[in-house]
């Protein structure tokens, strides 16, 4: 059997031998089968062995190491490389049985063979009957695709692309939109980020936007403070920003988070000055009354309230009014164009909170002055209006201006 110098390593043969001599034939016969009297024990016609100590039949079990195992069928093995399987004896991987007429082992794990043909499944893989090389590390499909210096490309048409960058679409390549797939009949790209085009139109999304099928210009606005230019956007009888404010405050800004200095009263989140380029800058209670530039002024509760009445009430809101980037549901239907920019509080051991799945905007209340914040989420459709908590009220939220 396999994995031994012979069956006789383990144990002799019980088979029949030829006696010396008569009288030793008469003498050592069990039943009618010759047997060694050295090394072998008659026990009621049975010829037994010893392994160690302890005597067992040899017609259905065998002895290694000084350990008793049945045979498999007929057959002795080695039991630390192999096994018993259905009364065929099969190699181990590892502990595992497996049947080497169409698997093979490599490294104490099993894999099918590909064809009859045994390969190394780091560097290689199996489609049919073929064995290929692997493309920089990954598998492909030879029928329809292609391997050039480590890098798969697809058939497109008659041509190839990468795959990594490119997608085909009509038998067409595109290249992806900062590595997403899109469908170029309705969507386009500008940057990294897919719009929805409209009527079938591409537009220049930080100029323009598009309204019921038609693509409109934003109104432009420049802060005389710092020469920034805003968007603005007209939506029912209201005028708005079309993104959040971004005003310094001179001497009051904070450039690292620290929730112990009071006079941090505006401040980019995460204290990262690319995310007030995009998002705009988080302000604390105590400045959002002046902050916004003139001809403008800090949107108050009933603003918001008619905003969102307009845009189809609380429930349905927030999908209307997010940008058609970043959130999982924004369609943006009037400009507004709300990002998920999140929060910050000074009061809670971490510096920022719902970044890219939430936003908030203060806004005052005309009866009380009391704060109060509207915000959005990315999980839902809708819009939440809260009133300030002892949280807010040392908290940061963002400022979205709309015209006197």
């Amino acid at each position: 059997s396999s994995g031994l110098e012979s069956s006789s390593s383990i144990e002799q043969s019980s088979s029949s031998k030829e006696p010396e001599s008569s009288s030793s034939s008469v003498n050592n016969m069990c039943g009618s089968v010759l047997y060694d009297p050295v090394t072998e024990v008659c026990v009621g016609g049975t010829i037994h062995r010893k392994c160690g100590s302890v005597l067992y039949p040899v017609s259905t079990k065998f002895c290694a190491a000084g350990i008793i195992y049945d045979k498999c069928g007929e057959s002795v093995f080695n039991p630390a490389t192999e096994g018993c399987s259905g009364g065929t004896v099969l190699p181990k991987c590892g502990n595992t049985l497996y049947d080497p007429a169409v698997k093979f082992c490599l490294g104490n794990s099993i894999y099918d063979k590909c064809g009859n043909a045994e390969f190394n499944p780091g560097t290689q893989f199996c489609v049919g009957n073929s064995v290929h090389d692997k493309c920089g590390g990954e598998e492909y499909d030879p029928d329809t695709q292609l391997c050039v210096g480590g890098l798969v490309y697809n058939g497109c048409g008659s041509l190839f692309y990468d795959v990594s960058t490119q997608f085909c679409a009509a038998d067409v390549i595109y290249d992806k939109c900062g590595g997403k797939i899109f469908n170029p009949g309705t969507e386009f790209c500008v940057g990294s980020n897919v719009y929805a085009k409209c009527d079938g139109a591409e537009f220049n999304p930080a100029e323009e936007r598009c309204s019921a099928g038609e693509v409109k210009k934003y109104g432009t606005f420049t802060d005389s403070r710092d020469g920034k230019i805003y968007k603005w956007v007209e939506i029912g009888a209201q005028t708005w920003m079309a993104e959040n404010l971004n005003f310094n405050l001179s001497n009051s800004a904070c450039t690292v988070y620290n929730p112990g200095n009071l006079a941090c009263e505006s401040w980019c989140y995460s204290s990262n000055d690319l995310n007030c380029d995009k998002y705009g800058r988080l302000y604390a209670k105590a400045v959002v009354k002046t902050v916004c530039p003139a001809g403008w002024h800090l949107s108050s509760r009933e603003e918001w309230t008619a905003l969102v009445d307009y845009a189809g009430g609380e429930s349905t809101a927030g999908t209307k009014l997010k940008s058609t980037t970043d959130w999982k549901n924004g369609t943006d239907d009037y400009g507004f164009n709300a990002l998920p920019g999140g929060n910050a509080s000074r009061i809670v051991d971490s510096d920022s909170f719902g970044f890219l799945s939430s936003t908030q905007w203060w806004a005052l209340s005309a009866d009380d002055n009391r704060g109060y914040y509207w915000i959005f989420y990315d999980n839902s459709s809708g819009v939440t209006e809260a009133v300030e908590s002892n949280r807010n009220i040392m908290g940061f939220n963002y400022v979205r201006c709309i015209k006197d």
